[in-house]
């Protein structure tokens, strides 16, 4: 994001930072084809991916434009990701900062 972006100057991640982003995209590309497996994109699967945490859990995506809130709700076709590929995710990303 542009340096006025608000989400470049918060306490309360790293995502944005510059000498972050190298690592974020690594970790990214570590569960993109996880995530996007059966045609999913990679913003359906993430909305997925929090659908197979927990049945309770409702993600409320963002969305700037129509087609992004109706590829939002695509993910419905889909369903939440199974058991056993959360579980991958989780393993993979088990490192990451914010999980500690």
């Amino acid at each position: 994001p542009p340096d006025t972006d608000v989400r470049r100057d918060t306490p309360y991640w790293t995502y944005f930072d510059d000498d972050a982003m190298d690592d974020w995209l690594a970790r990214l590309a570590s569960v993109r084809d996880l995530l996007t497996d059966g045609g999913r994109t990679l913003a359906q699967g993430c909305i997925a991916y929090l659908w197979g945490l927990h049945p309770a859990i409702i993600p409320l995506p963002g969305a700037r434009t129509v087609e992004q809130a109706k590829e939002n709700a695509r993910a419905m076709r889909h369903g939440p990701l199974d058991a056993t590929v959360v579980k991958q995710i989780d393993e993979l990303l088990a490192d990451s900062p914010e999980r500690h």
